[in-house]
């Protein structure tokens, strides 16, 4: 064998690995072999190999990002970050079927989704977050933004054109009304756990929250004397959580122990009355 056909046959083995590695199909061995015979180097054949229908369908986020203006992604990294990812996905039991095809990927690719966005995304402050929480919690995440059922669920947190902090925020929002509700039986309504969110507020304090003001029930049914309207969902939180807000409780609660004792309030102390705010505040 000669020199010459040696160096073909080791290029056309090279570029059979290539075909393997990046999962094309092997009839494009045939346009390989064609090109090395015709003289074309290895490296030549791998870098024209990018221009070919099958190679664009099998990677099609490179063309979109380049697009978008976003780093380029070699066949290496993109497949990198396909294992990465499924072994991610895997790891906190998507539905079967879930992500099992690497079109599924594209989006993620197109959109720039790091593999570290991508963790964000389905960890204890995201899917996660809502699959394995207590039945309320779902049924408020579904109740606020209409998804329901697993599939789903993981779907709406791994689209990419939804920003990752929205969807945590989101996620944390139906834990706070499902855990209020939970705990305290409290309707608190997808604004009102925004508001919480914003502030820090968690699903956990606002579970803590809700069974202290449960336990405060008759303090916001108002009595024929009492013209302010306060609610257990707002008033009632603020006050047990300790932020802004709570004077209004706590001066019902001394209204009514002075009335209760003659008008000499001795029985209020400065945290109100039961200690309504004197725990599950988190502050």
């Amino acid at each position: 064998m000669s020199t010459i056909e040696q160096e073909q046959l080791s290029a056309q083995a090279y570029i059979q690995q290539i075909l393997a590695d990046y999962g094309l199909p092997a009839s494009l061995a045939d346009w390989a072999w064609e090109k090395i015979v015709n003289g074309d180097s290895a490296d030549q054949v791998a870098l024209d190999l990018r221009s070919t229908p099958e190679y664009q369908t099998r990677f099609p986020a490179i063309a979109a990002r380049e697009a978008a203006g976003l780093p380029a992604l070699s066949a290496t990294e993109y497949i990198a970050y396909e294992n990465a990812a499924t072994q991610l996905l895997r790891s906190v039991g998507l539905p079967p079927g879930f992500y099992d095809d690497k079109a599924d990927f594209t989006a993620l690719l197109s959109n720039d989704v790091s593999i570290s966005e991508l963790g964000d995304r389905i960890s204890t402050e995201g899917y996660q977050k809502v699959v394995s929480a207590p039945p309320e919690v779902r049924d408020a995440f579904g109740q606020f933004f209409g998804v329901q059922g697993d599939s789903a669920l993981a779907a709406f947190f791994l689209d990419p054109s939804k920003a990752t902090p929205v969807l945590q925020k989101m996620a944390t929002q139906a834990d706070i009304a499902g855990r209020a509700q939970l705990a305290g039986g409290l309707n608190v309504t997808a604004d009102r756990a925004g508001e919480l969110a914003d502030i820090g507020i968690t699903g956990l304090q606002a579970e803590q929250a809700a069974a202290n003001v449960a336990e405060q029930a008759p303090l916001f049914a108002e009595s024929v004397s009492e013209s302010q309207d306060l609610t257990a969902e707002k008033e009632g939180l603020d006050a047990a959580l300790g932020i802004a807000g709570a004077a209004s409780v706590k001066a019902r609660q001394l209204q009514r122990v002075s009335a209760f004792s003659g008008g000499g309030g001795a029985a209020a102390s400065n945290e109100g009355v039961g200690g309504l705010g004197s725990k599950g505040s988190g502050y």
